[in-house]
């Protein structure tokens, strides 16, 4: 479970994955600000890394490699949490760095009309690609929560069926094995899976998950107008540093 500010806004909590046995471990992140990347930085280089900066932020120790994408996630093959765990006081109290509309929503997703309707690709820090599957084959999800709030609000402003794998049997379902867990390739109301999608840190009698690849085909859409998405993304505290005008 997930704490909320005095002023409703969600707490950030540091959380560390271990998927597969090849030793890495990888935590959620906020969307992390140039302050926040600094910090980080000098918290590596204060505890003996040499560290570059690309793309991603890389440190290279004598008996680990950190690595830190600013869109939220990082990886390791040693303990993040003692890392990092000791700037996180200073990462939270950093000053939110203010970016246009569109550059925060592309960060969460995006959509366009096609022949039919209308194609959302959802862009998760985990929950895609490989890390997907091995998400999935150990039982766990790190849906972040502010992904989690912006995802239910595109979900629930679709209509028409949509691809969802689920944990619970729906109408012609496909069963699908993935590890030694059983799961199910469901078509449900975009409703039902906005209901049911699952948030790292909690899980209820029915889980939804987002696909692999993070496609999804609506019938329609119709996406919170502008000061909407706006409201919503400043709502999501602790889990993102990035901020828009009001």
């Amino acid at each position: 479970m997930f704490l909320r500010l005095d002023d409703g806004l969600i707490r950030f909590r540091l959380l560390q994955f271990r998927i597969d046995e090849s030793g890495r471990l990888y935590a959620l992140l906020p969307k992390l600000c140039a302050q926040q990347i600094t910090i980080i930085r000098e918290r590596l280089e204060k505890v003996g890394y040499s560290v570059s900066w690309g793309e991603t932020l890389r440190g290279v120790g004598r008996r680990a490699v950190l690595t830190v994408d600013p869109r939220g996630v990082c990886w390791s093959n040693d303990d993040i949490a003692d890392c990092i765990g000791p700037v996180v006081p200073r990462m939270l109290a950093a000053k939110k760095q203010v970016v246009p509309l569109h550059a925060l929503v592309s960060q969460y997703f995006q959509a366009k009309s096609s022949e039919g309707g209308f194609v959302v690709r959802f862009l998760p820090r985990m929950e895609s690609s490989q890390l997907w599957e091995k998400l999935r084959a150990t039982g766990q999800c790190a849906l972040s929560p502010d992904e989690h709030a912006v995802f239910r609000a595109i979900l629930a402003s679709a209509s028409g069926e949509c691809r969802v794998l689920s944990d619970y049997p729906t109408r012609d379902c496909a069963v699908r094995i993935i590890g030694k867990r059983q799961y199910y390739e469901s078509m449900v109301e975009p409703a039902e899976a906005a209901s049911n999608l699952r948030m790292v840190g909690s899980k209820g009698t029915r889980n939804v998950y987002l696909p692999k690849d993070g496609l999804m085909r609506f019938q329609d859409l119709k996406p919170p107008v502008r000061s909407e998405m706006a409201e919503m993304l400043r709502s999501s505290g602790e889990w993102c540093y990035l901020s828009v005008r009001p």
